[in-house]
């Protein structure tokens, strides 16, 4: 999804919102692309910490803090909470300011297209990703496991761009 979009985190001050399993996944990608910083910001920072030992594990340098107490500067913010999804749309993790300086902000959620955290970061001027491109990488691959073969990997964007002119074409 990121190299899709052309989104790199090695040597960048990377934020992750949330402390759930898909924050598990996104920080292991982000120790994996090595980010020069990582910051966690949970609503509940003691429960994340107990949550993410494993990951801070690998990478005793990452701050998990409060939203309240979240430093700027980031050049990738990712959102992993379902906060602005399909039907409560509309809002966001972060204040509408939160990205202004940052090159980029992806989002898990794909329901809506352009959940409020991106939309905010686009007028700020970051380049965005929604979780559609991931969503359908992981179908591709569930197909894999279960027909116990490859497929092809144009597979993907030629699916995401039959989606792309279906519902927003």
């Amino acid at each position: 999804m990121l190299q899709a979009a052309g989104i790199s985190l090695t040597g960048k001050r990377v934020t992750v919102l949330g402390n759930g399993g898909a924050a598990k996944a996104v920080l292991q990608v982000v120790a994996d692309r090595k980010a020069e910083t990582v910051q966690i910001l949970s609503r509940h920072p003691q429960q994340a910490k107990e949550s993410l030992q494993h990951f801070l594990a690998q990478r005793p340098d990452a701050r998990v803090r409060l939203y309240a107490e979240a430093q700027p500067g980031s050049q990738v913010v990712i959102n992993t909470t379902p906060v602005g999804m399909f039907p409560k749309v509309g809002v966001s993790p972060v204040p509408a300011d939160f990205t202004v300086g940052a090159e980029a902000a992806v989002d898990i959620i794909y329901n809506p297209r352009e959940p409020q955290f991106l939309a905010d970061a686009r007028k700020n001027g970051a380049k965005t990703c929604n979780g559609l491109y991931m969503l359908v990488a992981q179908a591709v691959v569930s197909e894999e496991i279960w027909q116990g073969k490859a497929l092809d990997p144009a597979l993907i964007p030629a699916i995401m761009k039959q989606l792309e002119e279906t519902f927003h074409g």
